[in-house]
């Protein structure tokens, strides 16, 4: 793909969704297009993602980080990612990126 240099993060917030957080981590691990990072704020305290992030981690880069700390994003593009609305296609980050990419 001709827009391998650019990198998305993807920043979710969670407290509470594990549920929706599964989902969303299937349809992630479905992206056609791969230069992306997923930061994790969870915001939970007694580790209910831990289990699912340890199954995803071998797939895409991402970071579960503790909300009062922080995590520096190294994409070019820094989207906000809302799990319990974010149905997302196999395409949907390319897609965006062509879209974007053309104006």
């Amino acid at each position: 793909m001709e827009h391998d240099g650019i990198k998305f993060s993807l920043i979710l917030a969670t407290v509470g969704r594990s549920e929706e957080l599964t989902r969303f981590l299937r349809h992630l691990d479905q992206q056609t297009y791969r230069n992306f990072e997923l930061i994790i704020v969870d915001q939970n305290s007694n580790g209910i993602l831990d289990s699912l992030i340890r199954q995803y981690q071998e797939d895409f880069h991402f970071c579960a980080c503790d909300p009062d700390v922080g995590y520096p994003a190294r994409g070019t593009w820094v989207c906000n990612i809302f799990p319990v609305r974010s149905w997302l296609f196999p395409t949907t980050i390319a897609g965006t990126l062509q879209t974007r990419s053309r104006r």
